[in-house]
């Protein structure tokens, strides 16, 4: 076996941490889907730094309804219109059953690198 489990376990727990302030971006959209004028936020995957696995990179996003007027579209008279909040609960629900499935992966692969050093441990004995 040429390299260490170390770097597959640290990994996985980097992918988790980063799925988990994913799914926290998710519960917050959720959580405000009701304030008026709320802009839903979203949490990419990205490449982290030198193999220490994904990181997590959070953007706003702007996404108007089609029968609501864009925001550059809003004249100054109207500065008091008062958005709906912007939060679609049927892509935030997509991203949660992502998460947690891509949660549950990572734990696995996880589970199967330490049980490969426990053996490898004990085969060294």
């Amino acid at each position: 076996m040429g390299g260490s489990m170390l770097p597959a376990i640290d990994s996985g727990v980097q992918a988790m941490k980063a799925i988990g302030t994913r799914f926290s971006v998710t519960a917050h959209n959720v959580a405000h889907a009701s304030t008026d004028g709320f802009l839903p936020k979203r949490g990419l995957l990205v490449e982290g730094q030198k193999g220490a696995g994904p990181a997590v990179q959070i953007q706003s996003r702007e996404i108007l309804s089609p029968s609501l007027p864009a925001l550059s579209e809003v004249r100054p008279e109207q500065e008091s219109l008062t958005l709906p909040s912007q939060t679609d609960l049927g892509v935030e629900m997509t991203h949660s059953i992502r998460d947690t499935r891509a949660y549950g992966a990572n734990a696995r692969q996880l589970r199967t690198a330490d049980d490969m050093l426990g053996s490898l441990l004990s085969i060294r004995e």
